[in-house]
Parts: C-alpha cells; structure tokens; sequence
C-alpha cells in the first residue's frame, strides 16, 4: 500500500510540475510578445496585423502580394484594392492589405517596413511584391513572378553576385538619359513594385535597419531616405533596376503607378479612374465590385 502510495504521490508531483512549467513558459510568452512590440506602436492596430498574418499563414500558397494604403488614399483605393484582389485570386497569390497606421506619432508611409517586420518571420511565402494602392496590375493575365528572374537576378556580368539580392525595387530614373551615374538621372527607388526574399532571415534583418530610419528623418521623402541608407549599408543585398517601361509610372506596360501628371496634376484619383475606364478588363472587375464599387455609369 505504502508503494502504491509513493507512486501516487510521485505521478502528482510529475503533473504538477508540467503545469507549472507550462505556466512559466505562458509568461515567458507572454513576456516575449510584449516585448515585441515597439514604444511608438499603436498596439491595438499592430495586434490586429498580427491576427491577419496569422490566418492568411493557414494558406499554402508560396508567393504573394502586400498592398499597404492609407486612409487619405481611400478616394483611389476604393478603386485599386478590387483590382489586386482579383489579380491574386487569378494567380493564386496570397494578399495581405494595409490599410490602418501602425504607429501613433509616424506618418502612415512607414507601415510598409512595419508590416515586413511583422510579416517576414511568420509567412510560407518564399517572395513578397509589395505596392502601393496608387498602383494597378495592367496584365491581369502575369503574374508578378516573372520579375525574380528577369529583374532580381538580372546579371550585369559574369562576376555579378545574383544570389545575394534579398531586395529589388525599380529604379526612380528619368525618362530620357545618356548615362545614369553621369547625368544623375536616378534618384532612389520606387517603393510600389518592390520585391523581398522573405525567406531569408537577413531580409527582416534589413527591414528592421529600413524602419530604424523613422528616428532620423521626418521629410516629406524620409521613407525612400531611410531605405537608400539601408541599401548603402547592404550594397550587394538590395538590387535597382531601371524599368519603367514595366513598372513604376503611368504608362508602364506590367505596373502602372500614379502620381503627378501634367494634364491631373495631383488628382491621383481621376487618374486611376480614367484609365480604368480605358482598360476594359479592369474596368469590369471594378464594376462588379459590391462594396464601394464604381457603378457601370461612372465607367
């Protein structure tokens, strides 16, 4: 009776220490989570991200798309977001959207690094695209894929490291030059079309050193600044290219992205809305929008 006793006891002490080693490891947890989040966050905002990327990781798909707009874009985005909705479910692509600040003194722009910070450790997918609600898919039929290679691992010669490049963004280049480095005719990148090898850990690493920047700076360009420093720092792990003809303004043939334009001026929704109009494939799948859509008068 006394053995059956002792082993009684000792079968008690055994689940009492799991449950009290479980509960460590629930505050360490915790701890940890908490830790994580960063003095300038809005926290409700920032755990509301975080419960996004948790589900869209139930997915299986292995690349996709992060669409980050803000409240003062809603005017045009109303428009584009529909758009790139369609663009994933055509290509089965994951698609992230960010539409909330993630920060109480910032202004909104820096979201973009924030969601990477948040987004690159949890994710399946081996690539992310990220854009701008200010952008459209003009090939709904090409899928973004196609510029890893032809674009990211673009090799300018034989001794070009390809391998290296976690980053790529377009280049912000002029329309007409003789030589880029001596004309001065590219100034930084263009953040709608940028692509990032998120399953490699120095990408966040590079991420984390963009969104660092937020302290530095607050110009109206503070956002490309801090991610031309970033790119100065890791030269071979951020690649431009000049590819306007692709991506980047309004006429691009893959990625058209909008901004000031002589005839608008600043009027980014009627440009977006005019040439919806024009397109007739993403003129329909904008009408057939229930939810904020453009109605078939407007188009």
């Amino acid at each position: 009776q006394a053995d059956v006793c002792d082993v009684v006891l000792m079968a008690i002490l055994c689940e009492l220490r799991l449950v009290l080693c479980a509960f460590h490891l629930l505050q360490l947890w915790h701890a940890a989570a908490r830790e994580e989040l960063l003095e300038d966050d809005d926290r409700p905002a920032v755990e509301r991200l975080r419960h996004n990327i948790n589900a869209l990781a139930q997915n299986s798909t292995s690349m996709g798309v992060i669409l980050v707009t803000g409240p003062r874009e809603l005017q045009w985005s109303s428009i584009t977001v529909p758009i790139w909705r369609e663009y994933c479910a055509r290509h089965q692509l994951g698609f992230l959207l960010q539409q909330e600040p993630l920060s109480t003194g910032l202004s909104f722009e820096w979201a973009k690094p924030r969601v990477l910070i948040e987004f690159l450790p949890k994710t399946r997918w081996k690539y992310v695209f990220m854009v701008d609600g200010s952008s459209l898919p003009v090939k709904m039929g090409k899928s973004w894929v196609y510029a890893i290679k032809r674009h990211m691992r673009h090799k300018r010669h034989d001794n070009d490291k390809i391998g290296n490049r976690l980053v790529f963004c377009p280049w912000d280049c002029e329309k007409e030059y003789d030589d880029v480095y001596g004309d001065g005719a590219c100034y930084g990148p263009l953040l709608s079309g940028c692509i990032f090898w998120s399953k490699k850990a120095k990408t966040l690493e590079l991420a984390k050193t963009w969104y660092n920047g937020r302290h530095e700076d607050r110009s109206d360009r503070a956002l490309v600044k801090a991610f031309q420093k970033m790119k100065d720092r890791h030269w071979d792990n951020v690649y431009y290219r000049d590819i306007q003809k692709e991506m980047g303004r309004s006429d691009s043939t893959f990625l058209a992205s909008f901004a000031f334009d002589p005839k608008y001026g600043w009027n980014v929704r009627d440009q977006i809305h005019d040439y919806v109009a024009g397109h007739p494939e993403l003129a329909r799948i904008a009408n057939t929008v229930k939810t904020g859509r453009l109605s078939q008068t407007e188009l």
